[in-house]
């Protein structure tokens, strides 16, 4: 089966396929469900098979970046000759089973697109202001791809759910001269973002003639269904092309059901992100709307008998990070900080403390594989709490030792 072939896929194929994922899943639970910050709390390290720990334990950084290359780029299942049977059929799994990340669509109607993957979109400067790095990469090559879409199906409107600030958004009226009409719930952002419209809009083509923002909450409720028709019903908007750059949660499979609801709607281009904050079924069993189809979920109950979700919020986080492409790169950084971190958590916990972030995006990066940085910055990202303490430890450097 080629995931890349939509319009190829049948029944007895997905069947199979979700059996050996799901499959792959529960043999592994042990590794993804935990809290990595838990790591030696917990002694999750105790589980990890001997084999597994003698077969890495003596290699180098170089040499396991050469195995993670081998996997990443290599057509065949190729596994370093010197691993246990175990830990070689744990990676060729791995990679079979993963789904080719080519960049396709797929209208209403069916029908494969191929879309070019690597083309981005000149930003003009004004219109940079605000985004970070990472959300210039985000938006410079959705911008792309929400056009070759609308080219495809000849869409010349386009409804943003979760909006934010627009920076999407503006790109797609002023660069394509989309008709766009962004929809936030955060009556707060929707302001921020007219101030920021009106502020970088260019005086001989205002995008704000273009660009109209809508404060709506959107839930799985009728109700959600008819104020979207109402706000395009209010543009003369008939066919639309619906998009979400970053679907949070369970925010993903409510925009899959509105897509699936709304006429108007021709063509989605969804982003999901955030797995973690999906919510669990009132009885604690599972993921709300997780997974989606009817065939998934048979699989799932025939599958898993044991109390309990599958998917837990710590196997979520993990679903939600990037792939191995972007942890090869400073690999030695990236392993000392989660272990820098556990280290702490262990330390605060043995002295009945808890840990909390001051901010929500810590900087890992500025104390690097260095333990004596991080010991010297780390009260800047967090703070101990103490359990039944008369006041709150903040900097309390005493606690912890990583020598």
């Amino acid at each position: 089966m080629d995931p890349r072939n939509i319009g190829e896929w049948n029944l007895t194929e997905e069947d199979a396929y979700l059996e050996r994922a799901l499959g792959f899943i529960i043999r592994y639970k042990w590794l993804h469900d935990f809290k990595i910050t838990r790591f030696y709390v917990d002694n999750i390290h105790e589980n990890l098979p001997q084999e597994w720990v003698q077969a890495s334990s003596g290699l180098s950084t170089e040499e396991l970046q050469t195995q993670l290359d081998v996997l990443r780029n290599s057509s065949s299942t190729e596994v370093r000759a010197g691993f246990p049977e175990s830990l070689r059929m744990f990676l060729r799994e791995a990679k079979d089973l993963c789904l080719k990340r080519a960049m396709l669509g797929e209208g209403k109607g069916g029908g494969a697109l191929e879309l070019e993957s690597e083309h981005e979109v000149d930003i003009p400067r004004r219109l940079m202001y605000g985004m970070r790095p990472k959300k210039l990469h985000e938006v410079s090559r959705m911008a792309v791809l929400i056009h070759q879409i609308c080219q495809k199906y000849g869409l010349r409107t386009v409804l943003d759910l979760g909006a934010g600030m627009g920076y999407l958004d503006c790109v797609l009226a002023e660069v394509y001269a989309y008709q766009v009409i962004a929809v936030e719930s955060d009556g707060c952002r929707t302001v921020n973002a007219q101030r920021r419209l009106s502020r970088h809009s260019q005086k001989d083509r205002p995008i704000s003639n273009l660009l109209k923002y809508e404060a709506l909450t959107i839930d799985h409720s009728p109700g959600s269904l008819r104020d979207l028709r109402e706000v395009l019903n209010k543009y003369g908007a008939s066919l639309i092309c619906i998009i979400g750059l970053h679907c949070c949660g369970s925010f993903t499979p409510i925009i899959l059901d509105l897509f699936a609801r709304l006429d108007e709607g021709k063509a989605l281009v969804c982003v999901g992100c955030c797995y973690h904050l999906m919510r669990y079924s009132k009885n604690q069993s599972g993921v709300e709307h997780c997974p989606l189809s009817k065939m998934a979920k048979q699989k799932l109950e025939g599958l898993w008998t044991k109390p309990g979700p599958l998917l837990t919020t710590a196997s979520l986080r993990l679903a939600t990070q990037e792939t191995k492409v972007r942890w090869l790169k400073e690999l030695d950084v990236h392993v000392s900080c989660h272990h820098f971190r556990a280290v702490l958590e262990l330390a605060a916990c043995s002295r009945n403390y808890e840990i909390k972030k001051r901010r929500r995006h810590t900087s890992p990066e500025q104390y690097g594989s260095d333990a004596d940085k991080f010991l010297a910055t780390v009260f800047t990202d967090y703070q101990l709490i103490g359990y039944g303490h008369a006041a709150n430890r903040t900097n309390d450097q005493s606690v912890v030792s990583l020598q």
